[in-house]
Formats: structure tokens, C-alpha cells, sequence
């Protein structure tokens, strides 16, 4: 037998090895960004999209999701839209070529990426995940901090509470919680969640808290039909949309609200919300829930 040929690299392990060579080449400019503020900012997830629009001054952002001026998905896609880099790719090798020295990422992302993105000198931030307002809360500290920006994330934080509060207010003595059930795709949205936080602060009680799970929890058909929720909220663009999915839905169908018409709606970019524009869509859905309510919530600039 002849001698063995040399093993070729893994597919993955060699874009690693191709990534890493590539980072070496960064490693000296991206070490110097480090002497002060990041001025070669990149984000990678519409939240931060939505903080850093308001966070820090226009030329340092140099590259935004590719989401982030999509009306369906950002709350700030006109604002995105004077930023010129997209990200289209949450890999090391698609980040390095913004020439970044500062990248957002969720805490979700491969750790390979932040190691390469380190060694290449590059500065990275993880942003919580949001389940409520305190990890919002938390995210504009962060950024506030890896920007040098930290003043401005307090007005941010400031303006996020007022409006908080001005929700609180309105609903404080409302004389009845109606139960709400925010389900879709098999998947129910329980407490320690985002959505579950939404219905609170828009005056109503989330129907998913009887279930006795928390996050975001698969749940079998029969036990979202045993909630039967006063009403159930539905992504769509607005109430006659959001009745008809929920009634084309094969288990929402089938409870009595949906029957009934009593659905709720919440635009995509308003549902998904994990930014300081959340009191936004705790407005939306307080306008379904307590009309009368609707003008008390209301923040003066």
C-alpha cells in the first residue's frame, strides 16, 4: 500500500481556518480602533438595528441587518435606510469585510464568530435576550457602555420608562383584565416572554399563565382548545386580516372567540419588538383591548 493521502479539511473547519487567516490580516486596524470609540459599528439583529439608529451619531453605523429597512420587520426601516452596509450573513467572514471594530450579536450566535471576530481585534457586544422591558433595559446599557454613548442610552432608558409608566397609568384601575392567548404554529407565548409582558401593560392577563409554562412552549392543540381564551392575538396588519388567519388556523379555528370574531392583532415588526419602541406595540394592542384608555398612554415627545 502506497502512503495515505493527507486528509482534507471538513468543510466547516476549513472556512474556520480560511476565516481565521483573514482575521490575521484585520488584527492590526482593528486593534488600533480599539485606542477609542468604535467608529466601525455593525449590528446583527433588528434590535440593535432599532437602538443603535437612536444611539449614536449616523457615519459610526456602518452596516444594519438586512431586515432593517423592511416596514414588516423594523420599527426604524426609514431611519435604516441612510445607512449603506446590509449584513446578510451572521458568519466572522461576511462581518470582517465591513472592516468593523465593534459587532452586535445575539446571544445565539456561534462561538466560533466571536472568536475569530476577537482575534482579528474587533470588539464584540451580546445583547441579552429580551423577555421583557428589564432586558431592554439591560441592551441599551450595553450598547450605551461598547459606545462610548452611555449619556445618550440613559435619555433612551428615560424616555423608555416614561412611556412605561404613562402605560401603567392608563391601566392601573381598569375594571377588568379580558384574557388574551398569543399562540401560533403549535407554539404558545407564556410568561417570561416579551408578548406576555405586552399583554400586561395594554391591560390584559396572558391566558397561557393557567398552562403553567414559561417562555416560548410547544403545546399540544387539545391544551390551547382547554384555554378558551376571552381572545387570541394574531400577527397581522390589522383586525380584519388577523380575523381572517386566526379563522383559516386549524387549531384557532376552533375556539370560541376566534368564532365569535374576538381577535387581536399585532403588526410583525410590533410582535417581534424587542427594542425601547416596545411600549409602541403594548399601545396598539391597549387600543383593542381598553379604547378608552388609548389617549392616557399617550408620551409627549
Amino acid at each position: 500500500m502506497g502512503p495515505c493521502p493527507p486528509r482534507r479539511p471538513a468543510p466547516r473547519l476549513a472556512l474556520i481556518l480560511a476565516t481565521l487567516a483573514l482575521a490575521t490580516g484585520c488584527r492590526s486596524a482593528g486593534r488600533a480602533a480599539h485606542r477609542g470609540p468604535p467608529r466601525r459599528i455593525v449590528s446583527t439583529m433588528v434590535a440593535a438595528d432599532e437602538i443603535l439608529l437612536d444611539l449614536v451619531e449616523r457615519p459610526r453605523l456602518v452596516a444594519v441587518t438586512a431586515l432593517a429597512t423592511d416596514p414588516d420587520w423594523s420599527l426604524a426601516s426609514r431611519d435604516a435606510r441612510t445607512v449603506r452596509g446590509r449584513v446578510h450573513a451572521v458568519s466572522a467572514e461576511a462581518l470582517l469585510a465591513h472592516r468593523p471594530d465593534l459587532v452586535v450579536l445575539a446571544p445565539y450566535v456561534p462561538a466560533e464568530v466571536r472568536v475569530v471576530l476577537r482575534r482579528a481585534g474587533v470588539r464584540v457586544v451580546e445583547l441579552a435576550e429580551v423577555r421583557g422591558t428589564a432586558d431592554v433595559r439591560e441592551n441599551l446599557r450595553r450598547l450605551g457602555a461598547a459606545t462610548s454613548r452611555a449619556a445618550r442610552a440613559a435619555e433612551l432608558t428615560a424616555g423608555l420608562d416614561r412611556a412605561l409608566a404613562a402605560l401603567d397609568r392608563a391601566t392601573r384601575d381598569v375594571a377588568r383584565r379580558p384574557e388574551v392567548l398569543a399562540a401560533a404554529g403549535g407554539f404558545v407565548a407564556g410568561p417570561g416572554t416579551q408578548l406576555d409582558d405586552l399583554i400586561r401593560l395594554a391591560g390584559g392577563r396572558n391566558a397561557a399563565a393557567r398552562l403553567g409554562i414559561q417562555g416560548h412552549a410547544r403545546v399540544d392543540p387539545e391544551v390551547v382548545l382547554r384555554t378558551d381564551p376571552e381572545l387570541v392575538l394574531v400577527e397581522a396588519p390589522d383586525l380584519a386580516t388577523a380575523r381572517r388567519l386566526a379563522a383559516a388556523d386549524p387549531v384557532l379555528r376552533r375556539l370560541a372567540a376566534v368564532g365569535a370574531g374576538r381577535v387581536l392583532y399585532l403588526p410583525r415588526a410590533e410582535l417581534a419588538c424587542a427594542s425601547h419602541h416596545l411600549p409602541r406595540a403594548a399601545r396598539t394592542l391597549l387600543r383593542q383591548l381598553h379604547p378608552d384608555r388609548a389617549a392616557a398612554a399617550e408620551v409627549r415627545p
